[in-house]
């Protein structure tokens, strides 16, 4: 845009903002496509000027009410978690907004389809009617939008452009739950859970470098199971792995949440204890 104004080379001899550049080719993208129909031009550029690299469900929410403030057509909105597993006893959680949790029905949430983003249901409350949509769903929760809106600008402000934006961070968290999936996976023992040996060599070298720069204890601390070969020739192997599962329960439920534990292969176990002096270790 600022192009169209100036010669080329006097406006990048200018230091230019990087959230400017990127508004404003947001705007020029906008302003050249011809089937956009109608839609909030600037609320649309200010959502897509702010970052979709949304890594919590607070940020998300953050990020939709500030684009929901915009609008007067608007009268309420929040944000909820519905719990599948229900392991913490609670259903439903509102994680922001100004519609009352008493107003919303966990059985009332309709079966969430492959492709969801972007997909409006209704859930009427009385004299209230609300527009849902779901906006993430993971193995255990659903992020579910919820709008009161007037009926004629429904279309206006939940558009296409706000969906894609929605997209865009449905693609980004799940990429990321991937990523975090195959270092957990590239990290842990998968007979007892615990981290392994690649994990301890990396952190190990973690422990050292903080040890030199901050002058801080740590310990490490070495276990192995007596007689152990003698429970797999007795018993099988079945019967040592549990063993191992059982072990690996006891040090994490004997030591601190700061202590990390290892399987370092076979029967034998290491812990890294940071910040600790040895009275505390024996």
């Amino acid at each position: 845009m600022l192009c169209y104004r100036y010669q080329v080379c006097s406006v990048f001899e200018k230091e230019i903002e990087k959230s400017y550049l990127e508004r404003t080719l947001i705007q020029i993208d906008l302003m050249s496509k011809d089937d956009q129909g109608d839609i909030p031009t600037k609320a649309i550029i200010d959502l897509f000027s702010s970052p979709t690299k949304i890594k919590s469900d607070e940020e998300m929410f953050n990020s939709l009410a500030k684009y929901f403030k915009q609008f007067d057509a608007i009268s309420s909105f929040a944000l909820v978690r519905r719990n599948l597993n229900n392991t913490e006893g609670l259903e439903i959680e509102s994680l922001g907004g100004n519609i009352p949790l008493e107003s919303i029905e966990y059985k009332k949430f309709p079966k969430v389809p492959e492709h969801y983003i972007g997909v409006e249901s209704e859930m009427k409350k009385e004299d209230k009617v609300y527009t849902i949509s779901c906006v993430l769903k993971s193995a255990n929760t659903e992020l579910w939008m919820m709008v009161e809106i007037a009926s004629e600008r429904k279309k206006y402000v939940l558009n296409k452009l706000f969906y894609k934006y929605l997209e865009n961070i449905h693609i980004y968290r799940m990429n990321k739950e991937k990523e975090q999936n195959l270092t957990a996976l590239a990290s842990t023992d998968d007979v007892t859970g615990l981290y392994n040996q690649r994990k301890l060599s990396n952190d190990l070298e973690k422990a050292v470098r903080f040890h030199e720069e901050q002058e801080k204890n740590f310990s490490i601390m070495f276990i192995d199971v007596d007689h152990f070969k003698s429970v797999n020739d007795n018993y099988g192997h079945v019967i040592g792995s549990k063993l191992l599962q059982g072990i690996g329960d006891v040090l994490s439920h004997v030591l601190r949440a700061s202590d990390d534990i290892y399987r370092y292969g076979g029967d034998e176990f290491v812990v890294i204890m940071p910040l600790v002096n040895i009275q505390t270790v024996l």
